[in-house]
């Protein structure tokens, strides 16, 4: 009479990482009935908020396969261009309004913490024609969450950084009186009193570039292309704090500028000509950025034209599997398959333009072959032993070119890529002991690999535009990790086999948790499973 026998454990890792890890649930080499059929609904829960990293650029002691938080590059100590490198020509418009070469724009210690957990509910349709040969279809239904946490020392003013944000309109005085003053002085150089166009064409030349790009920095209005400082510089969604060096600096510059202005306007006057004054003060910022500010900055910059970093919830179909098996022993001591399945493109990736979000599947097709071994060593004890090879199909797919620690990558960096991802193995030991004809009790370790991922762009000229090649994206998505589990069992199958049960149907649980990874974006992950298995047709 056939013993009821199950592998209690369960691979999943999260989809945007390694879906390729998923393994079969209930992983054996015992043949089905012949004639008979098998049902399957489960759950398995994956959740992680770290992963085991390795050193960056941003990070460079870190050990490889050393623990970090999933969401560590989406903040820092002195959040700035490093994280953000759209805000670079901000930074340096800045550098040479103040005349502070080795200014540093700092938007303040930053903390983003992320929690990701994803819930697959596969739905296994299994039938064997004999016990020699059967067939498996699963459809998962998948739910993938990503929480984040955006935190700024909103109470700390010692962790501020060194900028704030203005009203909408505070700027419009000064550039309405900026306008005024460069357009006199642009008509007194050309067309004013012969004996004081010089020194027009000079002042004009000396604090043109000063008070045209104050004008222009700032996005809380829009530039108007008649104003004769349209176009004087980069415009920036926040300005230096009025009691940092730099606020010091464009105050005491202005200062000079005017004073400077007035002067001349004075040797005008005694003309009879009369210039504009020029008094309209520059309002900068006295408190720095706040969380609310910075998620404004992330949510509603047209450089990044992201969507929010706030919780992200995709639900629908993942990567459909369709295969089946071989048997190839099935001896009191030793059973044996073989079985081949071919994941479809059916789930969806998660989206270029969101910077957490996790995806159903890889939306790209993969051909896995596997052998399964039973060692039976006796009524209560035998081992399962199984290894696994998967190769993934190239697609296309869009994506933003930035490597993986700089996350907050610029709309301009988005573009075709062609997609290889690595091929996989994985090596499945699990021993199982049965504690009678219903209740089985397992543990198991696994070891998975994947080669690196490689990225061409599609249209090589793309990589002009963006300036980083695409390979980029490749970066540490060679991967390996090793998990151990335990679950139990109860069957009624071989009871149902020997007509002292009404219904044949096996419930599982089990739970698995990463230990060990390599490679630098590994997520520890813990699992739970939960699966019931039915069993319709000749079972006796």
């Amino acid at each position: 009479m056939r013993r009821a026998i199950l592998v209690l454990t369960v691979s999943l890792t999260a989809q945007v990482i390694a879906p390729a890890a998923l393994a079969a649930q209930g992983e054996h080499a015992m043949p089905m009935p012949g004639g008979s059929f098998r049902v399957s609904i489960g759950a398995d829960w994956s959740h992680y908020d770290e992963r085991f990293g390795a050193a960056t650029p941003l990070n460079p002691t870190l050990p490889d396969g050393a623990r970090e938080p999933i969401g560590f590059y989406f903040g820092a100590d002195s959040f700035g261009v490093r994280q953000l490198e759209f805000l670079t020509p901000v930074q340096t418009q800045i550098r040479g309004l103040t005349g502070l070469g080795a200014y540093e724009l700092n938007l303040g210690r930053t903390r983003v913490t992320l929690d990701a957990s994803v819930r697959r509910q596969p739905i296994r349709l299994a039938i064997a024609p004999s016990k020699h040969i059967g067939f498996q279809v699963t459809v998962p239904i998948v739910r993938a969450r990503m929480s984040a946490f955006l935190a700024a020392p909103d109470t700390s003013t010692a962790l501020r950084g060194n900028v704030g944000t203005v009203t909408a309109v505070s700027l419009d005085p000064f550039r309405t009186n900026a306008d005024a003053v460069i357009s006199a002085l642009i008509q007194q150089a050309a067309s004013g009193p012969a004996s004081l166009r010089a020194q027009a064409q000079a002042e004009l030349a000396a604090i043109r570039p000063l008070v045209c790009g104050l004008s222009a920095l700032g996005t809380t209005s829009s530039a108007d292309p008649a104003s004769p400082c349209f176009g004087a510089g980069t415009r920036s969604p926040f300005l230096p704090l009025a009691t940092s060096a730099a606020g010091d600096s464009i105050t005491t510059r202005l200062g000079r500028a005017q004073a400077s202005y007035s002067a001349l306007k004075t040797q005008y006057a005694a003309q009879s000509v009369t210039l504009p004054a020029f008094t309209a003060t520059y309002g900068l910022p006295t408190v720095a950025l706040d969380s609310a500010a910075i998620r404004t900055l992330l949510t509603t910059s047209a450089s990044l034209g992201a969507d929010s970093v706030a919780e992200v919830v995709r639900t629908g179909i993942g990567d459909i599997e369709v295969g089946g098996w071989l048997q190839l022993a099935d001896a009191p001591a030793w059973r044996s398959q073989v079985a081949v399945l071919v994941r479809l493109p059916t789930g969806k990736m998660d989206l270029p333009g969101n910077f957490i979000d996790i995806g159903t599947g890889d939306h790209q097709t993969d051909v896995e072959v596997a052998f399964r071994n039973d060692f039976v060593l006796n009524r209560n004890l035998w081992f399962h032993a199984g290894g696994r090879y998967g190769v993934q199909m190239a697609d296309q797919l869009k994506r933003r070119v930035s490597p993986y620690y700089l996350p907050y990558a610029p709309a301009s960096s988005e573009a075709t890529v062609n997609r290889n991802l690595g091929d996989y193995y994985a090596i499945d030991i699990a021993p199982n002991w049965q504690l009678d004809d219903a209740f089985g009790v397992a543990i198991g370790w696994h070891y998975f690999h994947q080669g690196a991922t490689t990225y061409t762009y599609a249209n090589a000229a793309d990589e002009a535009a963006i300036g980083l090649p695409a390979s980029v994206l490749g970066l540490s998505t060679a991967q390996t990790q090793m998990r151990v589990g335990a679950g139990v069992t109860f069957s009624t199958l071989q009871r149902y086999m020997a007509g002292r049960a009404r219904l044949p149907y096996r419930v599982t649980w089990s739970y698995n948790s990463t230990f060990s990874g390599r490679g630098g974006q590994v997520p520890k992950a813990g699992v739970m499973m939960v699966e019931i298995q039915g069993y319709f047709g000749h079972l006796r």
